[in-house]
């Protein structure tokens, strides 16, 4: 059986044995011999500034580097919106598999994986398991980070002790799953959550507020382009993977096959199932700016989806002017406003179908919806979101001063923080 608490103090010994190698300035795939059948990699590398001034409150933020995120998309883009006065911000980046987890030897890999991947939690890589192995000194040592924030709480944050011990860091973690993932894997002090979460955490933390913050954009980066028609053919764009419903993609693709005025493009890391069909260009692999100029060119944003939280795609493409045709769920109600967007039924071909064909034929129609989506993405412009994440004592959050009764503590939730709890905190605590 699985010791979570051996488990613990076998992670901080193998984090002390690695120190050395983190301090290596080796490039995070470089591999160091050891012997024949363990090879050590560098973790993945750890952006900083200088050392902070005096009086500035130190921040890590430790998140998931995911390879098909722009410069200038995902939750992290919040940032670069922190005032450097008051901020000083250090970025630990985790790979989103096993490629930075220093012991390459594949028996040892997969013994520890059947180990950290708790219930069912495929997601949960020997990479962020590293990840949780490299912040055991941040937590035992007073001077370092005031505030721990795992950026990707689907991917972190899973066996660390929850508990603040007196001056240690304190720790927040976001998620951005649906629920019916959360249920699995929320253990946190602070919750910071986005629109379709809020109902599930209402339910663990009772009458404690709960503060729901949406994504946002980078408007002066996705924005509009000055163009003139020089066809007929109307463009649908569709971005993603992830909780994308391709089956209807395909679907209204095919029966639409015969509106020659009508043509769509499909951008995504992975096989969409879409790519045989003669009316849809499929693009993988795109720059920062290819995929802009994809948006600037395109006429509607076409994005079925099978369930939601916060999604880059439809910022993107509200903030690049493109009406919106997508699911009725209640996250994409909570960032889509009156006037930008025809939400249907989930699955529904035949309603996305007169959706899609409503605006083909109504040009002055996508015009308005086009301008109210560009607004709205406006309003949800990074400079207005950013400042809305509460950071904890002893930290204040950016544009106001911290207040303590905003803070939404959950107790934990996993058997492992259940069973854990009594034996794991005094442990630590010896430590001190």
């Amino acid at each position: 059986m699985f010791s979570a608490p051996l488990a613990y103090r076998k992670g901080r010994a193998l984090a002390r044995q690695l120190e050395p190698l983190a301090s290596q300035n080796v490039a995070p795939m470089q591999t160091m011999a050891s012997s024949p059948s363990v090879v050590y990699r560098k973790p993945a590398p750890t952006i900083t500034a200088s050392a902070p001034s005096p009086g500035v409150a130190s921040v890590k933020i430790i998140r998931t580097w995911y390879p098909h995120w722009g410069n200038h998309s995902g939750i992290n883009q919040y940032i670069k919106y922190l005032d450097p006065q008051r901020f000083h911000v250090c970025e630990q980046l985790v790979s989103e598999n096993d490629d930075d987890f220093p012991i390459c030897n594949r028996i040892v890999q997969d013994w520890l994986r059947h180990r950290v991947q708790r219930h069912g939690m495929t997601w949960y890589n020997l990479s962020d398991f590293n990840a949780e192995l490299r912040t055991v000194g941040d937590r035992l040592r007073p001077s370092s980070a005031a505030l721990l924030h795992y950026l990707d709480g689907e991917h972190s944050a899973q066996f660390l002790p929850r508990r603040r011990i007196g001056s240690r860091p304190a720790q927040i973690v976001t998620y951005h799953q649906p629920a019916d993932v959360l249920a699995r894997v929320v253990r946190i002090d602070v919750a910071h959550c986005f629109d379709e979460q809020e109902e599930f955490f209402r339910a663990h933390v009772g009458t404690t507020p709960v503060r729901v913050i949406l994504h946002g954009i980078d408007t002066d980066y996705y924005r509009p382009a000055q163009r003139t028609r020089s066809s007929a053919t109307v463009t649908c764009i569709t971005v993603g993977h992830n909780y994308r419903d391709y089956r209807a993609v395909r679907q209204v693709a095919e029966r639409l096959r015969s509106v020659t005025q009508l043509a769509f493009h499909v951008v995504s890391p992975r096989p969409t199932g879409v790519e045989d069909l003669p009316n849809v260009t499929c693009h993988r692999g795109l720059s920062d700016d290819e995929l802009l100029r994809l948006y600037q060119s395109a006429d509607i944003l076409f994005l079925p989806l099978t369930k939601a939280t916060a999604n880059n795609s439809l910022l993107e493409g509200m903030a690049c002017g493109l009406p919106v045709v997508s699911t009725s769920l209640a996250s994409i109600h909570a960032y889509t406003s009156e006037g930008t967007a025809i939400l249907v039924g989930n699955g529904n071909s035949d309603q996305y179908i007169d959706a899609l064909m409503g605006l083909v034929e109504n040009e002055s129609m996508r015009r308005v919806m086009a301008a109210r989506a560009r607004h709205r993405a406006e309003e949800l412009d990074w400079r207005n979101i950013a400042p809305q994440f509460a950071i904890r004592a002893p930290l204040i959050r950016a544009g106001a001063p911290y207040d303590a009764n905003r803070s939404a503590s959950l107790a934990p939730r996993s058997p492992f923080a259940r069973r854990y709890k009594a034996r794991v905190i005094p442990a630590r605590r010896s430590l001190r």
